[in-house]
Parts: C-alpha cells; sequence; structure tokens
C-alpha cells in the first residue's frame, strides 16, 4: 500500500502502480510469507498436539493471507475505488520523519563497526540470560485471575493442600500372590519416600484405610485379611488384582511444574532404588502433574528443535534468494537479537516457559525476518540501481523505514490490547510479541545498516555520493 500510495503521488498512472508494486514488493511479500510460514511449520515437528496444531493452521493461514494479499490490493486500487488512493501522502508523518532521519543513519554508518560489535556482543548476552529461562505450568493459569473459578481454586489448594492429584503405583508380576504381605510392604515403603516429600500432601493408601479397621494392627500380613471386607469402590480405588497394581494418592499444590520437578525426579530415583529390596515389584509416579511434568520437557526439546530448524530453513532461504552467503550470514544477528530480547524480558519478568511462550517464539521469528527481508530487498534494488553501498542504505532506510515503524507501530498497537487480559497465558504472549517487534525494528534499522557497512562485499565501494540518482560504477558482487 505504501509502494502504490508513492507511486500515485508521482503521477504513475493506477494499473502501472500496482505493476510496479508487484514487481518490487513482491518478492519481499513472498519472502516474508514464507520464512513465517516456515517459522510455523516448524511447530508441526512437536509432540504437543495444542502446538502441533497452532503451527499448521498458522502456516495455512499466512499463506491463504499472502495469496490474498498479492492479489486483492493491487486489483482494488488499480480501479475507480482507489482513484484518490494518493491523496494526503504528502501529509504522511512518518514518511516525512524518515525524510528527516539523515542524522540517525549518518551515524549508523559512522560508527559501523562499534555498532556491530555491541549488536554482536549484546545478543550473545541475552543469549546467556536466556539459558536459565525455565519451564513452568500453573492451573489457575487456565483462570481469569479476578473470576469466581479462579478465586475458588486458589482457596481450595490453600485450604486442602493441593487442588491435583498424582499417584504413586505399585505393580507385582506373577511370582506374587495377590493376597500377600509383601503387596502391603510395599505399599508402605512407596508411602514413606512420598511421605518425606514436604510438598507431596497426605498420602493416602490401602495401609491407612485398613488401618482403620478396630484391632488389626500394623501388622501387613493381618491387614491384607481385611481387603475383603472393604467396599468394592473404595477397593478398587487403591486396589486391582486383575491388573495387579496398587495404588498411593497424593495432593499436588498449584506452585507450578517447575517446582515439583526435582520432587518427582527424587521420588522416581528412590522408587528405582526401592524395586530392588522388593523383587518382583516396580514403583511409579503418574497422574495429571506429572504427565505436565513430561510435557514440559517435552516442549522445552520442541521449541529448540522447531526454531533450531526453521532458523537453519530461513538461512538457506534468504542465502539462496539473495544468491549471496555473505548476506545469509549478515541477517543472523538481527533476526536473532529480537529473539533473545524477548527471551531476557521473560527471565527478567519472572515469566515461565509454557506452551503459549513456545507458541509465542515462532510467532517473534516469523516477525524478526520479515523487517529483515523487507530492507535487504530494498538494499539489492538501489544496489542494483547502480549506488554505492552507504547511499544504497541511506535510500533503503528512508524508503523501507516508513514500512518498518508503520506497521510496527500497528502491530504493537494491536498486541498491546491483549496485555489486559485476565488470562496469563495471554499476557505473555502479547508481551513477547511487543517486545519482538519493537526489538526486530532497532536490529533492522540499527544493526543491519551497521552490519552491511561494516562487511562490504568484494568490490563494493564506500564512497557517499551527493545525490539519490548518482550512479556508481560498480555492480554488486
Amino acid at each position: 500500500m505504501v509502494h502504490i500510495r508513492r507511486q500515485r503521488a508521482a503521477g504513475v498512472e493506477p494499473l502501472e502502480a500496482a505493476r510496479s508494486a508487484i514487481a518490487e514488493v513482491g518478492l519481499a511479500c513472498a519472502l516474508t510469507s514464507l520464512t513465517t510460514a516456515i517459522g510455523f511449520a516448524s511447530l508441526m515437528l512437536a509432540n504437543n498436539s495444542f502446538v502441533n496444531d497452532f503451527g499448521e493452521s498458522c502456516a495455512i493461514g499466512v499463506v491463504i493471507t499472502f495469496i490474498a494479499i498479492v492479489t486483492v490490493i493491487p486489483l482494488l486500487c488499480s480501479t475507480r475505488l482507489a482513484s484518490n488512493i494518493h491523496v494526503g501522502h504528502e501529509r504522511d508523518i512518518i514518511a516525512r520523519g524518515m525524510i528527516h532521519a539523515d542524522g540517525f543513519i549518518n551515524l549508523v554508518l559512522r560508527w559501523s563497526r562499534p555498532l556491530t560489535v555491541a549488536g554482536v556482543l549484546l545478543t550473545a548476552l541475552l543469549a546467556s540470560t536466556v539459558l536459565s529461562l525455565r519451564p513452568d505450568d500453573m492451573a489457575r493459569d487456565s483462570q481469569p485471575e479476578t473470576s469466581e473459578v479462579y478465586q475458588a481454586l486458589a482457596h481450595c489448594d490453600k485450604t486442602f493442600g493441593g487442588i491435583e492429584f498424582a499417584q504413586a503405583v505399585v505393580e507385582w508380576d506373577e511370582s506374587v500372590d495377590p493376597q500377600s504381605p509383601r503387596i502391603m510392604e510395599a505399599v508402605i515403603d512407596a508411602e514413606e519416600i512420598i511421605g518425606r516429600e514436604p510438598l507431596l500432601n497426605y498420602p493416602l493408601s490401602l495401609h491407612d484405610i485398613l488401618a482403620a479397621f478396630p484391632q488389626q494392627g500394623d501388622d501387613p500380613g493381618r491387614q491384607m485379611t481385611f481387603l475383603t471386607l472393604l467396599p468394592p469402590p473404595i477397593r478398587s480405588a487403591f486396589y486391582n488384582r486383575d491388573e495387579q497394581h496398587a495404588l498411593v494418592t497424593m495432593r499436588i499444590e498449584d506452585l507450578g511444574i517447575a517446582k515439583y520437578q526435582p520432587i518427582f525426579e527424587r521420588v522416581t530415583n528412590s522408587f528405582k532404588e526401592l524395586a530392588k529390596e522388593h523383587p518382583g515389584f516396580t514403583f511409579h509416579l503418574t497422574g495429571e502433574p506429572v504427565r505436565r511434568s513430561d510435557a514440559l520437557y517435552q516442549i522445552v526439546m520442541d521449541l529448540v528443535k522447531s526454531l533450531g530448524t526453521a532458523s537453519v530453513i530461513i538461512f538457506l532461504v534468504l542465502t539462496l534468494v539473495y544468491r549471496s552467503l555473505r548476506l545469509g550470514l549478515l541477517t543472523i544477528i538481527p533476526n536473532m537479537f529480537p529473539l533473545m530480547f524477548t527471551g531476557a524480558v521473560l527471565v527478567f519478568t519472572g515469566q515461565p516457559l509454557n506452551v503459549a511462550a513456545v507458541c509465542s517464539f515462532t510467532v517473534c521469528l516469523g516477525i524478526a525476518v520479515d523487517d529483515t527481508i523487507h530492507f535487504l530487498t530494498r538494499y539489492q534494488l538501489e544496489r542494483r540501481a547502480g549506488r554505492n553501498v552507504e547511499e544504497a542504505l541511506r535510500r533503503s532506510f528512508r524508503m523501507v523505514g516508513t514500512v518498518l515503524v508503520t506497521t510496527t507501530l500497528i502491530l504493537v498497537a494491536g498486541f498491546s490490547t491483549v496485555l489486559f487480559s485476565e488470562l496469563a497465558g495471554h499476557r505473555a504472549f502479547a508481551l513477547m510479541a511487543v517486545c519482538t517487534i519493537a526489538a526486530a525494528l532497532v536490529g533492522d534499522l540499527l544493526f543491519l545498516p551497521a552490519m552491511l557497512n561494516w562487511f562490504r562485499g568484494k568490490g563494493e565501494d564506500g564512497g557517499e555520493r551527493d545525490g539519490d540518482d548518482q550512479s556508481a560504477s560498480e555492480t554488486v558482487s
């Protein structure tokens, strides 16, 4: 739209302005859509079904959006409906601001080397901070904090020692008699291990229920003789003869899975040692909190795998499209800086790495790459027009900077509304998006021009030119 309005304001006919937009901006739009779709599609490698479906749906949406934009907008802009689309173009505040931003770009070009070094060091520092980010998940986060449901869950969690349950499963093989006192002994030992953990509250097992019978004592053999006296629903909740297992249930507080993960690991290791003391028996933990703990670990692995895969594919795509390994390498820092900045913000604000954050990181990758592609595409067009490096960077900054700043303001304004959501997951998603979009603008209007200016290709001229229409004698390497 910016390109079409600019062409129409210059007196170009509507149809020709639409054709020009497709010719000059179409490649950038195609690349941004492709890289964003790759980022989303990488989530399909995840084992988590929610993350997988999210990535698939968004990848399809990106492709459909690209087709709609490159067909509908040029079509409508070439009709009478857009006969006055250029009116007010000269009053565009952002465009006028970018024209007068020569002092900033001159400063970037003058201090290219220190800015490049600063960008690399800052990205590395933020990356080291992101390594301290830990996965976590709380059940209450799925409810609005001001809702009665949330308040009720919080009250029950505190009063009853937990709103969720986990189970220790004691299984035996065919060598163990279903009425053997060894079963009760194994259950008692498992319950003792659980009782040593202060955050595993109120363990309850077959032993506790049978201990309520009068005059039976704590003898495991005598307790097993009372087993048949239990009502079937109660007995089956803690003992299953056919499936050869007994259960020890415990309450889990909603303190976050990160708090319980090391506890589950300690109990699991103790159960492995306990199995050696009870031949024919196996012990393990189960329940929704335990499954979520395992799932969060898988989420981290999915994040690393999907982001790594997407980053490599995007790097290869940019290198092949721009036919330059140098340009491909130069995109790494401007694209990684926003991601590392966003991850560091999560660390400093105490936000956990949950499913919403994993999806946000992929969205962030697509947003970060989009700005880089628009700037590089314009830069190459200016170089092919014969302008030297510095003049090409100045014109790219003025021409594309308007689009980048405008889209940044629109996206930040849109995502900022979600910051007022009562759902913690929504707020975290919006915070990450806002931080990434803002940081991407800094990376692509500060670090990228500095790196392009300092790491010039072989034969590229660095001299300044006094005019936008002067041509350089060199061609693009």
